[in-house]
């Protein structure tokens, strides 16, 4: 049994399933699907003193498509990135274990069609299905969404019939027709969020529930962009940051070349930019920001595949110190694009040097919006004119790559410069992520929105 419920940018999702095994760990069936199970101890393994031992739970997502035969060396049990394992107390003959998870699953947010999507792992093994039993059977899925708008929902639900249990303004519920017989494969469901001229914005408030520790509320702010065909692109200055230390050897350093080169294919004519590789050296394409022309971006091309090899150790502080240097007065939005799979001993002086010059670069006051709220909806509009400033402060995305990177720095270095952060713990999913990451802050629409809040003495902004 399944239960999911979402709202905004982020689904939770409890899950619940029983199924009966004998083995000392319960990884059932091909790796391309969430495990879920309750394992029963078979009487006719009791001489076996491997059952004896502790079981375990193992959840581990689908790899991508591109994942060659053999696998990356994470994939090797217990060592595996992206493997929750549940360590069970050792059991007598007969007895079940009953398991009940509840976690947050994240949406993705698709920069071509303008909604969100939530793809839930929902292929059940046919090791799990009790013979002559269904899919239907064992498997239950509801979903709520709150949009946090007043616009009526636009649902999207490809992969499963479903039956609707509500529908209003900004918020619709559904769930699995059990009428029909499903297909056995993963949950997708989706809904738009682009408005077709206009900004708007929402802001969902909550109240803090009794008996909880921390009595204060807390508000959730949504703004939402106009589809692209009705925006002019900010004109960007960018700089690539990528690691090509020693350990970038194989797999990962040509994933993340085939990354960088789809994220030069996305500049626009208006951009412009430039490429620093580093170890403990740095090597820049040019030293100076040039124009996105189609012929700089095939010369930067080739200098990447033919020049960049893994060799050296990490130095981040100084590169990114200088590409800051670089991007002070930069015309249009400047962005900092940091790849690395390194683990650094200076992250604090590479924070405190990176919020000093993002400091000093936001010295002058911007005010591009105007947002009014009267406590449950919201509106945007232009402020009035005024001189366009000089200058605007670097945004800084950061994409850490394996499970010795250290992600904790690189998502406070973000938070910093007010960029985004992502990670890919195996090779293979370096080029997809990274992608994805690239595309985000491909087509920016507002910048430096300011938000005010009258009569609070305490707040906390994430």
């Amino acid at each position: 049994m399944l239960h999911w419920q979402g709202a905004g940018k982020g689904v939770q999702r409890a899950r619940q399933a029983r199924c009966a095994v004998c083995a000392p760990a319960l990884q059932v069936g091909p790796p391309n699907c969430w495990h879920h199970m309750v394992g029963a101890i078979d009487p006719r393994m009791q001489s076996n003193p491997c059952i004896m031992l502790a079981a375990c739970l193992i959840l581990r997502p689908a790899p991508a498509a591109s994942q060659t035969a053999g696998g990356d060396a994470e994939d090797m049990p217990g060592s595996d990135p992206e493997m929750f394992m549940l360590p069970l107390p050792p059991g007598l003959p007969g007895d079940q274990y009953r398991v009940k998870l509840s976690y947050f699953h994240a949406m993705t947010f698709d920069v071509v069609q303008g909604k969100y999507v939530l793809r839930l792992p929902t292929t059940v093994p046919a090791v799990c299905l009790a013979q002559g039993s269904s899919v239907n059977s064992v498997l239950d899925v509801r979903v709520a969404v709150n949009t946090g708008t007043s616009d009526d929902v636009e649902l999207l639900v490809p992969s499963h019939p479903i039956t609707m249990q509500s529908k209003q303004p900004g918020a619709v519920s559904f769930e699995l027709d059990t009428t029909q017989v499903w297909e056995n494969g993963d949950f997708m469901a989706g809904y738009n969020v682009w408005t077709r001229d206009q900004v708007t914005a929402s802001v969902h408030v909550e109240a803090p529930q009794p008996g909880m520790p921390d009595q204060r509320g807390t508000f959730a702010l949504s703004i939402t962009p106009p589809g692209p065909e009705n925006c002019v692109r900010f004109p960007r200055s960018v700089v690539f940051m990528f690691d090509r230390s020693g350990s970038m050897t194989g797999d990962p350093i040509r994933y993340a070349k085939a990354a960088l080169l789809n994220g030069l294919h996305m500049l626009g004519p208006e951009d412009k930019f430039t490429v620093v590789a580093f170890d403990h050296e740095q090597l820049w394409w040019t030293d100076r920001l040039i124009e996105a022309t189609p012929e700089n971006i095939l010369t930067c091309m080739h200098w990447v595949n033919d020049d960049l090899s893994a060799r050296g150790t990490t130095d981040i502080h100084a590169p990114l110190q200088r590409a800051l240097k670089l991007l002070a007065g930069a015309a249009g939005l400047p962005l900092v694009f940091l790849l690395t799979d390194g683990c650094v001993d200076d992250e604090r002086d590479i924070c405190i040097m990176a919020e000093n010059s993002i400091k000093a670069s936001s010295a002058i006051d911007v005010n591009n919006i105007v947002i009014t709220t009267d406590g449950s909806t919201m509106t945007v509009n232009p402020a009035p004119s005024t001189p366009a400033p000089p200058t605007l402060a670097p945004r800084i995305y950061t994409f850490g790559i394996g499970p010795y990177c250290n992600h904790y720095f690189l998502k406070r270095l973000a938070a910093i410069g007010r960029g985004m952060n992502d990670v890919a713990f195996r090779p293979h999913a370096i080029q997809s992520v990274m992608e994805r990451l690239l595309a985000a802050a491909a087509l920016p629409m507002l910048s430096d929105v300011k938000i005010c809040a009258h009569g609070l003495t305490q707040v906390e902004l994430y």
